[in-house]
């Protein structure tokens, strides 16, 4: 089990949300409370903690297929919007950085677009033309074979991890013209 991270401070007049794995992480802990309760031997306590972990670790990492050829994916559930271009796979926030709106991906122009703000993006998550804003915000991703782990968890900024941006990518070959 991950180590328990700290929730941001309450916002005045809201109440406190916390993310998936936190809530995953304190569920587990009021299990085990109640199982030890209950008169369950450490090892059941175990069994049934590891279970919680395991559905926490699964729902923080997204599996999609490796694209075969240049364009882009959208995953509305998962908020990520894959793209590959040019021997490269990139895997952004389905949201406009500036305020958080749905971005559409214009196929014929092969760059993202943020509609409220007329902003356009480059394959490759950088700002291109229109209101001026950041690039868009890429996740964390790794290469399975034939698939690409998304870590949903981890959302990298090119303005604050500049060289973690730049990593967040997958090679793969260029697509044959």
């Amino acid at each position: 089990m991950t180590p328990a991270r700290p929730l941001p401070p309450p916002r005045v007049g809201c109440r406190r949300t916390m993310d998936r794995r936190h809530f995953l992480e304190e569920a587990a802990v009021a299990a085990a409370t109640i199982l030890v309760a209950l008169g369950a031997t450490p090892d059941v306590v175990a069994a049934r903690v590891a279970e919680v972990a395991a559905i926490g670790e699964a729902s923080d990492v997204a599996r999609y297929p490796l694209p075969s050829c240049d364009g882009a994916a959208v995953d509305a559930e998962h908020g990520v919007l894959l793209v590959r271009w040019l021997g490269q796979v990139h895997a952004f926030s389905l949201y406009c950085p500036h305020r958080a709106v749905p971005l559409e991906w214009r196929a014929t122009e092969q760059r993202a677009f943020c509609p409220k703000h007329e902003a356009w993006f480059q394959p490759d998550g950088s700002w291109d033309h229109g209101f001026l804003t950041r690039a868009l915000d890429r996740h964390a991703l790794t290469r399975e074979s034939e698939e690409l782990l998304v870590d949903l968890e981890r959302r990298i900024r090119a303005d604050q991890e500049p060289e973690a941006w730049r990593e967040a990518v997958v090679r793969v070959e260029a697509a044959v013209g």
